[in-house]
């Protein structure tokens, strides 16, 4: 079997930074031997229009650092 090489994730950001989406969908992406993931969320209005530091901060200890 051959992995995808790359993927994408959306990760939703209504009114709370949902980290469980990060990990549900990295760690299995990493273990099937994804190469490159990036990330995609709402920018939010409370952080001036940038990723929710959270959510930031989830992906880097990853390893996701394109989004």
């Amino acid at each position: 079997k051959v992995p995808i090489r790359r993927v994408g994730l959306y990760v939703p950001g209504g009114l709370a930074p949902l980290v469980s989406s990060v990990l549900m969908n990295v760690v299995p992406a990493q273990v099937a031997g994804v190469e490159s993931i990036a990330r995609a969320t709402p920018p939010q209005k409370d952080h001036g229009g940038e990723v929710h530091p959270t959510i930031h901060a989830a992906c880097a200890l990853l390893g996701v650092d394109e989004g």
